[in-house]
């Protein structure tokens, strides 16, 4: 499915759903997401899934949790899981031997689909510091 209009997760799941003939019970079966709460996404009722919702829904339509995201193929290398400036925010972290915990990014990865995303390294590094000062 090529993404044209800039559609809504529910709206994307409902359109991909259709397209590969599932009904709510199947997509339930295949996700381990209720149908009701899959109904209320796909409706607009609810609208800030988790990423263990998002990521669950992906794999049983078989689509990158980021295209029902609305990222576009550009802010994400194929086959990474992180967003490229998260992915290079790590890497440099590594790289100066000051790699991040799981449990941070684990953190980092969680807030960027709250918030969406901070595209660059340096924007990384900004929210990782602020969200390092909150939690202490």
């Amino acid at each position: 499915m090529k993404q044209k209009e800039n559609l809504k997760f529910g709206e994307l799941v409902h359109r991909l759903r259709k397209e590969k003939k599932l009904s709510l019970g199947e997509l339930e079966k295949a996700s381990g997401v209720g149908k009701g709460y899959i109904w209320e996404l796909e409706h607009g009722v609810k609208d800030n899934p988790s990423i263990d919702i998002v990521q669950k829904i992906s794999r049983a339509l078989d689509v990158p949790a980021s295209l029902l995201l609305g990222e576009t193929q550009d802010e994400w290398k194929a086959g990474d899981i992180f967003p490229r400036g998260l992915k290079e925010f790590l890497d440099a972290k590594k790289r100066g031997g000051t790699p991040l915990t799981a449990a941070d990014v684990l953190l980092l990865q969680q807030t960027q689909y709250r918030m969406r995303k901070a595209p660059t390294p340096e924007s990384w590094e900004a929210l990782y510091k602020q969200l390092k000062e909150s939690l202490k």
